[in-house]
């Protein structure tokens, strides 16, 4: 959550703001109700050893490993996984459901539906003006760090052309890890706040 927050992890938040416009003009209108990715992870089986040589046998445990990362609205977990009772946790996606039916806040999957349209719309105004720096060749070095460890730089193949070597490495932007409340705080916080 931090991530998409601190403006690192937008990727699905811009298919899903390019979706959602897209179902706003469509002749059936339609909403979308999250975004996700399914790590990419051995194949499970169902079958003999010998049927799928070197992937695993199919266990609940092991589903819930591979299961989607994402981000969805408190409504679509009806449509996601409908079979989700009081007391029981989706197999197939991030959620619980506490002992009275509604959703538990301990994960950070699921959002409000108002949550998620201020984070896509803030998120879509972050894409916008980075376009526009872009465009106007203004592209500053602003390298960030996760849990003061972890950096895109370690991962980017562009280090020559990004002129990373002519920061400090005590310059990065740290992004702190959110919680579901942080989150849902900082969506509904004013513009400029």
């Amino acid at each position: 959550l931090g991530l998409i927050v601190g403006g690192v992890d937008i990727q699905l938040a811009a298919y899903c703001i390019g979706l959602s416009e897209i179902g706003e003009m469509s002749a059936q209108p339609f909403k979308t109700g999250g975004f996700f990715y399914w790590p990419m992870t051995p194949p499970l089986k169902t079958g003999p050893e010998e049927t799928h040589p070197g992937s695993t046998l199919f266990d609940a445990q092991g589903f819930g490993k591979r299961r989607p990362e994402g981000i969805f609205t408190d409504t679509a977990t009806r449509y996601l996984d409908a079979q989700v009772v009081a007391k029981e946790s989706s197999l197939a996606f991030n959620f619980r459901r506490k002992t009275d039916g509604s959703l538990s806040d301990q994960t950070h999957s699921h959002l409000p539906e108002d949550v998620m349209k201020l984070m896509l719309g803030k998120t879509g105004a972050m894409i916008a003006r980075n376009a526009e720096n872009i465009v106007k060749g203004l592209i500053p070095l602003e390298p960030y760090m996760v849990n003061h460890k972890t950096t895109a730089c370690e991962f980017c193949d562009y280090a020559d052309i990004c002129r990373i070597g002519e920061v400090e490495h005590d310059v990065y932007r740290q992004i702190p890890p959110l919680t579901r409340r942080d989150l849902i705080d900082e969506c509904r916080k004013p513009d400029g706040d």
